[in-house]
């Protein structure tokens, strides 16, 4: 399975297994994060294309999680965004730990009610 890592952690992609993140389910959650970050600066969609040197579209896509970004452009963006990629990716495996966390919670909550 492929993986995507950073320094301090790994997520794993997957396209079909349930405890694993889907790769839309990845690009949903990092578009999520940028989009959040860009509206932190006040900055619009337009100006950060500008800035970037990306097309809007690009960025409306990117933040609707209908783009597979690439490193090298992710980069450029986090550069604009004035933060590290590296910390994006981070924010991306914590939610998705935060969602697991609380699907173990819900399933031993269904367990400990049906038992």
């Amino acid at each position: 399975m492929p993986s995507l890592g950073c320094d301090f952690c790994w997520v794993k992609l997957s396209n079909g297994d349930a405890n694993m993140i889907s790769d839309h389910e990845f690009t949903v959650e990092l578009g999520r994060i940028l989009r959040h970050r860009r509206e932190m600066l006040y900055l619009s969609q337009e100006e950060l294309a500008q800035a970037s040197g990306f097309a809007r579209s690009y960025i409306s896509d990117v933040e609707r999680g209908e783009r597979n970004i690439s490193i090298r452009n992710l980069y450029r963006l986090c550069q604009t965004l004035d933060i590290p990629a590296f910390v994006v990716l981070k924010q991306v495996e914590i939610a998705f730990a935060k969602k697991k966390s609380s699907q173990r919670k819900r399933a031993r909550r269904d367990d400990t009610i049906a038992g």
